[in-house]
């Protein structure tokens, strides 16, 4: 016996999300419902675990003209806002988008892998073979 099944809708003070990995094809997405008033240092979190992910890499959120993440105690790379304490509403600011950089600058993307797969005469070649 089938039951009556019903899409459910965001509360009032829930953001639905699309997040889509770009320059992938076939598109890599997911939706997940998250409250307005969430941290952007737990949006990672959810991000990290909707997406499989680990979270062993640098990341950054690109907002309405600002960057947020973890700063470097030590003063590296370029400045951004800490993401510990705001929350996505705020940021946001009336803006419907935003961008998550991920595992920037820590090795090559996967752009460059599907580079070298696809010419065997790339001195790399035979290397990622065995990946």
């Amino acid at each position: 016996m089938a039951k009556n099944v019903r899409l459910l809708k965001p509360e009032p003070d829930l953001l639905l999300l699309h997040i889509e990995l770009k320059w992938i094809e076939p598109a890599i997405w997911r939706r997940v419902a998250v409250p307005e008033n969430i941290t952007l240092s737990k949006l990672h979190t959810v991000i990290q675990f909707a997406m499989g992910w680990e979270g062993g890499h640098l990341h950054e959120f690109e907002i309405a003209g600002e960057n947020y993440g973890t700063p470097d105690p030590d003063g590296w790379g370029p400045p951004v806002n800490s993401d510990a304490r705001k929350t996505l509403i705020k940021a946001l600011n009336g803006k419907k988008t935003f961008r998550y950089l991920y595992d920037f600058g820590s090795g090559p993307g996967y752009a460059d892998f599907l580079e070298v797969m696809a010419d065997p005469n790339h001195p790399e070649h035979e290397d990622m073979m065995d990946l």
